[in-house]
C-alpha cells in the first residue's frame, strides 16, 4: 500500500500504544501478537461458509474476507444480507461501507498495534480486523466490548486456532490508541485540525487519539487519516498544491447527499422529501432508500444524477441532433438525460459490459426512440451518420470518490496510464460513427488533467477534430456543509468532427 511505513518509524512514533495494561486485557489477550501470529496454518480462502450470514457482523466480515482476498483490485458489490432482519442488515452495510472507506486508516492503526503488515494476514483474518476496527473507531453506538468480544468469537470458529488471540489482543489494542474519557466513551472533537492526534469525520468533526499515532509528513498523515493512496495525494499536491489536496482528500470522506436530476420535471416535486440544491435544475433528496425507490418508480421526468454529472449534456442542448449514439452508456443515466434534452432524437445506446447491456434493454424496453445495441455490432448501425455522439468514458473516478469508495483503492499511475490507452481508444473507433461536421461529447468524473485536458488536446492532434469546448468541475463540499452544497467533480469536452 502507498501508505505502509517501516516498521521502525511506526514503534518510534506510537510505541506508549504497544504496552497495554493487564487490567485492560481479557483473558486471551495476554499473548503477543508476534507470536499469536505465527502459530496454525495459514488459509487463503477467502469464500464464506457455506450457510447463510448470522447476523451483520457476520455478513460484513465475509464481504470484507471476499474483498481482502482481491485487495485493491475492488469493486462495487453490494453486502449479502438475506434472511436478516433491518437492524442486522444495516450493521453489516455501516461496517463494510466503512472499512472501505477507512481500510487505509483502520490498518495503518491495526500495523501500529500488531507491528506487522495487515496484508501479511489471511483474508478473513484481516477482514476481522477490519470490521472490529470499524467499530472500535468509528460506530460510536457499539461498546468496546461487544467489538472485541463478537469479533473474537467470530475469528475462533471461523478463521483457525490462534486467530481468536491474535483478534482479541490487536483490537484491545487498538481501543487503547483511541483516546477516552473515564467511562470509556470516545472523546470526539468539533473540527479536525490536521493534527497527529485525530482522525476526521465525515461529520466534520474528529475522534482523539491518544497520541500522535499518524505520520509526521503532511502527505503520509493525510493518506492515513482520510483513507486515500500516497500516490494519488502526491500527484494532487504537484497539480493543486498542498491546500487543494488536503481539501479533496476531505472531500472523498463525506457521506454524499443523493441529488436529482429534476431539469424536465413535469409536475411538482414533494416537498417534505427534497430540497433544492444550489445548482438551479437540480434537488437534494432527503428520504430513505425505499421512497426513493418508490419515487422514481412512479415518475419518468426525474432520476438520480449529480449536478456536475449533467452538466456535459446540458451544455450541449443547443445542438441540432437527430441521431445520437451513447457509447458508454453504462446504466442508463445520460441515455435518460439525452432523451430528455433532445425530444425529436432517435438514441442508440450501447455498452462493453454485458450486465449493464441488460439491464439499460430492461430500462429502456418500451421506449421507442431509444434501441440497445451491443458495442460488436455499433459500427454497423450507426457508421458514419451520428449528429452526436455520448463518450463518458471508463476513468479513475477521481472526482467521485465520496460515491465510489473502492476506486481509491485501485488508483496508480500504471492503472491511470492504462486507462488514457482506452479512452483515446475509444475517441478514435467513436469518431467513426460520427458524419462529418458531426460532434463528439467526451467526459469523465475524473479531475486528472491526464484523462481530460491532456487527452483531449492529443485527440484534436491526432485525428485533426476540433475543439469547440471544454470544462472541468473540481469537488465541491466538505464534511459537515450543507448537502445543498454538494457537487462531485467532473470533465467534459466538446469535439468536432471535420
Amino acid at each position: 500500500m502507498a501508505t505502509d511505513m517501516p516498521h521502525r518509524r511506526l514503534q518510534s512514533d506510537v510505541s506508549k500504544f504497544r504496552e497495554t495494561s493487564s487490567s485492560d486485557r481479557g483473558p486471551t489477550a495476554s499473548r503477543s501478537p508476534k507470536k499469536a501470529a505465527g502459530s496454525g496454518p495459514r488459509s487463503q480462502d477467502a469464500s464464506p461458509p457455506p450457510t447463510g450470514a448470522i447476523d451483520g457482523r457476520d455478513a460484513a466480515i465475509r464481504h470484507l474476507a471476499r474483498l481482502a482476498s482481491r485487495y485493491p483490485d475492488l469493486n462495487p458489490e453490494t453486502v449479502r444480507t438475506d434472511g436478516l432482519d433491518t437492524r442486522e442488515a444495516a450493521l453489516a452495510h455501516a461496517i463494510v461501507d466503512q472499512a472501505v472507506r477507512r481500510w487505509t486508516t483502520i490498518e495503518h492503526l491495526i500495523r501500529v498495534c500488531a507491528m506487522r503488515e495487515p496484508a501479511e494476514f489471511e483474508p478473513r483474518l484481516r477482514a476481522a480486523l477490519l470490521s472490529g476496527g470499524v467499530q472500535l473507531l468509528f460506530l460510536d453506538r457499539i461498546p468496546d466490548h461487544a467489538a472485541i468480544d463478537q469479533t473474537v468469537e467470530w475469528a475462533k470458529t471461523r478463521i483457525r486456532p490462534g486467530a481468536a488471540g491474535i483478534t482479541n489482543a490487536v483490537l484491545r489494542r487498538l481501543s487503547s490508541v483511541r483516546a477516552s474519557d473515564a467511562s470509556r466513551t470516545r472523546i470526539l472533537d468539533d473540527r479536525w485540525e490536521d493534527r497527529r492526534d485525530e482522525l476526521p469525520l465525515s461529520s466534520g468533526g474528529s475522534l482523539r487519539l491518544a497520541g500522535d499515532a499518524l505520520p509526521s509528513d503532511s502527505i503520509e498523515r493525510w493518506a492515513v487519516s482520510t483513507g486515500l493512496p500516497r500516490d494519488l495525494l502526491s500527484k494532487w499536491d504537484r497539480d493543486w498544491g498542498s491546500e487543494l489536496a488536503r481539501d479533496l482528500a476531505v472531500h472523498a470522506m463525506m457521506q454524499p447527499p443523493t441529488i436529482l436530476n429534476v431539469s424536465h420535471a413535469e409536475s411538482r416535486l414533494p416537498a417534505d422529501l427534497t430540497e433544492p440544491h444550489s445548482i438551479a435544475g437540480f434537488a437534494v433528496f432527503q428520504g430513505d432508500r425505499g421512497a426513493l425507490s418508490r419515487m422514481l418508480n412512479a415518475r419518468r421526468d426525474l432520476w438520480v444524477q449529480d449536478s456536475s454529472a449533467g452538466e456535459a449534456v446540458n451544455a450541449i442542448a443547443a445542438i441540432d441532433a437527430a441521431r445520437i449514439v451513447d457509447v458508454c452508456a453504462g446504466r442508463g443515466t445520460k441515455t435518460r438525460q439525452l432523451r430528455a434534452t433532445f425530444p425529436g432524437a432517435s438514441i442508440i445506446a450501447s455498452d462493453t459490459d454485458r450486465a449493464r447491456l441488460a439491464q439499460l434493454e430492461e430500462i429502456v424496453a418500451s421506449d421507442e426512440r431509444v434501441a440497445v445495441v451491443d458495442s460488436a455490432s455499433l459500427a454497423r448501425s450507426c457508421s458514419g451518420r451520428a449528429d452526436l455522439a455520448l463518450l463518458d468514458v471508463p476513468c479513475s473516478n477521481t472526482g467521485v470518490l465520496a460515491r465510489r469508495v473502492e476506486a481509491r483503492h485501485r488508483y496508480s499511475p500504471e492503472q491511470s496510464q492504462r486507462l488514457r490507452e482506452v479512452q483515446i481508444g475509444i475517441v478514435e473507433q467513436s469518431l467513426n460513427l460520427v458524419r462529418s461536421g458531426g460532434w463528439v461529447l467526451y467526459s469523465t468524473c475524473s479531475i486528472e488533467p491526464e484523462e481530460n485536458e491532456a487527452l483531449v488536446r492529443l485527440a484534436c492532434d491526432r485525428f485533426g477534430v476540433r475543439l469547440e469546448a471544454m470544462h472541468r468541475t473540481m469537488p465541491v463540499g466538505k464534511p459537515g456543509e450543507p448537502p445543498q452544497l454538494y457537487r462531485d467533480g467532473s470533465f467534459w469536452a466538446l469535439l468536432q468532427r471535420r
